[in-house]
């Protein structure tokens, strides 16, 4: 009776056994959840760094090797050899006309796992960006492209710019419903088209000169008399609905009687500047635009072309420059980016420096600072030789030091351009996989 009872009481073995179970058990949960979770870490940030490289490689795709900058940015964003990790080669592919995907294999070794046969875990990182207007994202966007004709301009570089701008913006499309291009050239005016917005003193200049034109072309400068100067600096974007709010002709037309026509050099010049584009929302539009553009000769009054290019993106000017168009510029909204392209090529030289008289670079600089306060974005170009421009000018008048460029021929400044169209395009990045 006593044997059996022992025998049915000695569990040793059984608690051996159950132990060394358990064991195997326990050392394979820690050894999953250890494995798993650096294969967690190593995934995390390698996908941080693929989101990362993408879209730093998209938004530069127009000046760079969108590939080689991406695989670029994730070498520095991701440390080598990350928890004993091995990176594969990433491979970068434009999926459609702004969709893009980088893939990247990573080997993760295990550590405890090991012991069940299993040395290595092998995942795959995936990111697909994003970007452009061309694919209906919410955003919209109103560019102004100012060009500085006057004298002897390089505008078949500027249109070759415009141009390469435009087809990065549009992204492959011919025409955007979310996209409205303004282009305005300018010397000492600009050419706005047939709109009444003339000061009565120069009714009659104004109508002669639109008549030898062919009644569609309109040359307005600024509002105030600058010589002598008088208490108002017209640094604002008011509507013309007034007689003080409307505008002058160039300051070589003068008020008075019309003048010979075949006299007057300062006409035939500035005859050559051709009509303010705007509202463009093709391609092929722009493109023409841009291509009108010819060298007039005349003088450089950088304030008025900002101005006007400014009148082409500010609310209170809705429905003025075209009765089709009668939502353009389009109110103030989080999702509509007002931007500006500002090319200048010489000095200002009309009023700068005489006694007596406006100073043009004094109201460039304060409407620099009205366009901006506004919540428009400018971009700054002075194309030509160091020292022909009012550089420092035009690097306080850019929104930052970087929206600022200097390019001496039609080479850079394509570059220029393709730099503001990715920049441009940065607001409709995001990372959609």
């Amino acid at each position: 009776m006593a044997l059996k009872n022992k025998f049915i009481e000695d569990k040793s073995g059984g608690v051996i056994i159950f132990v060394a179970v358990s064991f195997t058990v326990l050392l394979s949960v820690l050894g999953l959840t250890l494995d798993l979770g650096r294969i967690y870490a190593v995934q995390s940030k390698a996908q941080q760094a693929a989101d990362a490289a993408l879209m730093g490689g998209v938004a530069t795709l127009s000046s760079t090797n969108m590939a080689n900058e991406a695989v670029r940015l994730f070498n520095a964003n991701y440390p080598a050899g990350y928890m004993g990790s091995t990176v594969g080669t990433p491979v970068v592919t434009v999926i459609s006309g702004g969709q893009y995907k980088l893939t990247i294999p990573v080997t993760v070794p295990l550590s405890i796992m090991q012991i069940f046969g299993a040395s290595a875990s092998s995942i795959n990182i995936t990111s697909q960006v994003s970007s452009g207007y061309q694919l209906g994202a919410p955003q919209s966007l109103e560019l102004s492209l100012v060009f500085d004709n006057a004298q002897v301009s390089d505008t078949a570089s500027m249109a070759s710019a415009g141009n390469s701008l435009a087809n990065v913006i549009f992204g492959g499309s011919p025409s955007l419903s979310n996209v409205h291009v303004h282009v305005v050239p300018f010397d000492a005016a600009v050419n706005v088209g047939n709109h009444a917005w003339v000061q009565t003193a120069f009714t009659a200049r104004y109508n002669q000169y639109r008549a030898l034109s062919g009644g569609t072309n309109a040359y307005f400068a600024n509002r105030n008399n600058d010589n002598p100067p008088n208490a108002l600096v017209d640094v604002s974007d008011v509507a013309p609905t007034t007689n003080t709010t409307r505008f002058r002709v160039p300051f070589f037309y003068s008020a008075g009687a019309p003048r010979n026509p075949t006299n007057d050099p300062d006409y035939v010049s500035t005859n050559k500047l051709s009509q303010m584009g705007f509202g463009l929302n093709t391609t092929a539009a722009i493109s023409s635009s841009l291509n009108a553009m010819q060298a007039t000769g005349g003088n450089h009054r950088i304030n008025v072309g900002l101005m006007w290019g400014w009148f082409a993106l500010s609310p209170n000017w809705q429905g003025l420059f075209s009765a089709g168009l009668p939502g353009l510029p389009a109110a103030t909204n989080p999702l509509v980016s007002k931007q500006m392209v500002l090319v200048v090529t010489g000095q200002n030289n009309v009023y700068t420096g005489q006694p007596l008289k406006s100073n043009d670079d004094t109201t460039t600089s304060q409407l620099c600072l009205s366009v901006r306060a506004k919540g428009i974005h400018i971009y700054t170009v002075g194309y030509g030789a160091p020292g022909s421009y009012n550089a420092t000018m035009l690097q306080n008048c850019a929104t930052s030091p970087n929206h600022f460029f200097a390019v001496s021929n039609g080479a850079q400044l394509v570059t220029a351009f393709n730099s503001i169209a990715d920049d441009i395009q940065s607001s409709t990045l995001r990372v959609s996989q």
